[in-house]
């Protein structure tokens, strides 16, 4: 998967990109633990967090609106809707 921005640079408003699914507050938390404790993410995890960092960055731009939507327990579905 490309960057939310160049998905971005051709989507039309209204457009939908589901950017991570699962629990993305769990996964940044690992995340956090991570870092200050020295384990690793798998690469995947590092990559969702990048791509939801990306995410709220384009959405405080703007660019984006930030929505979820549950899908099961304890399973959500990240979208950035292009603006």
């Amino acid at each position: 998967m490309t960057g939310v921005a160049e998905w971005l640079a051709v989507a039309r408003p209204g457009e939908r990109l589901v950017y991570a699914r699962g629990n993305l507050a769990r996964l940044r938390h690992d995340r956090t633990l991570a870092h200050h404790t020295g384990y690793s993410l798998t690469e995947q995890a590092e990559r969702t967090c990048d791509l939801a960092n990306e995410a709220l960055a384009l959405a405080e731009a703007g660019r984006v609106l930030l929505v979820q939507q549950r899908v099961g327990d304890d399973d959500f579905e990240y979208q950035a809707v292009a603006r």
